[in-house]
């Protein structure tokens, strides 16, 4: 029973610190050129902001892949500081 109890309680406390950590990615398709198709990606991740309460933060590229996906150009185009996840 002791070992049953130990397991629970780590499991808990495991997937307590598990929770904060989380991720977006989105492609967004904006249109083509010569060189190949321009996207705008999305990158957000969620941590642990003040309080101990879940908070995003992240960043947009504005990127152009050729035919085979292969990255050709990448900037950054927007960046989102901590936010309270709501």
């Amino acid at each position: 029973m002791r070992l049953f109890s130990l397991f629970f309680f780590i499991g808990i406390a495991i997937h307590g610190i598990c929770c904060l950590s989380a991720s977006q990615y989105r492609i967004f398709a904006l249109g083509s050129t010569e060189k190949g198709i321009v996207v705008a990606e999305i990158h957000l991740r969620r941590t642990e902001g003040e309080e101990f309460k879940a908070a995003w933060f992240g960043a947009t590229y504005l990127k152009v892949y050729d035919r085979e996906m292969t990255e050709l150009s990448s900037s950054i185009s927007d960046t989102l500081a901590l936010f309270a996840d709501s």
